[in-house]
């Protein structure tokens, strides 16, 4: 089914059967890989038999999204940009080391510094530790999502959470890349319960908002 999915998503491009389609990919530029537009991302969903194909666009954050039914057969139903995001669990300390930060948690860092460690730069060092967690890399996918993944994994750990929230500066970075086509870049929702669960774990929010792609004409 992957290849019947990618193979119509991909005719949709090469057609532009949808205005949407049209005003798009007039202003934007897709990625291509041996001639072929690269595919991101290919969701399936076999409960509402949907599937969703993402395209990267050029030096952007955003993909270029073509929808599709899969039964009773396989067609595009719309097209649309969708955002990009990464949602990450941060502890940042100028005062404690590393290993002393990991010690008040389980999990283990997807990226991480001492304080002291030399800067990629090779001309300074770092002057606090950085504990990075971020359980979903891939900027494709539900921002929402996204957020209640890293919170069921970090309350597994809530007593550990909060501790450094009191010893470290403790919070939940997001960057969020939005299409700025006409002006309005959309946005995304935090529920009361996820409000609820961040206060639990008593972790704040830091928010980078970004505008991508090119206005439509």
């Amino acid at each position: 089914m992957l290849d019947e999915v990618s193979k119509i998503a991909i005719s949709e491009i090469d057609q532009m059967n949808f205005g949407i389609t049209q005003q798009i990919l007039a202003v934007n530029e897709l990625v291509y890989e041996n001639g072929l537009p690269k595919i991101e991302k290919i969701e399936l969903d076999a409960q509402n038999k949907r599937a969703m194909v993402h395209f990267p666009i050029k030096d952007e954050c955003i993909f270029f999204t073509v929808f599709l039914e899969t039964e009773p057969a396989i067609k595009v139903v719309w097209t649309n940009t969708t955002d990009g995001s990464r949602v990450i669990f941060r502890v940042t300390s100028d005062t404690m080391a590393l290993n002393e930060i990991s010690s008040f948690i389980k999990i283990h860092p997807t990226r991480s510094w001492n304080i002291g460690d030399p800067h990629p730069n090779g001309k300074t060092n770092h002057t606090f530790s950085l504990f990075d967690f971020e359980p979903i890399p891939d900027l494709t996918g539900k921002i929402e999502s996204k957020i209640n993944t890293l919170l069921d994994l970090l309350e597994k750990d809530t007593e550990g959470i909060r501790k450094l929230s009191v010893l470290a500066n403790s919070y939940i970075q997001i960057h969020w890349h939005g299409y700025n086509g006409n002006g309005m870049l959309g946005g995304f929702q935090l529920d009361q319960a996820t409000i609820t669960r961040l206060a639990n774990l008593q972790l704040a929010i830091d928010l980078d908002l970004y505008a991508d792609g090119n206005l439509l004409v």
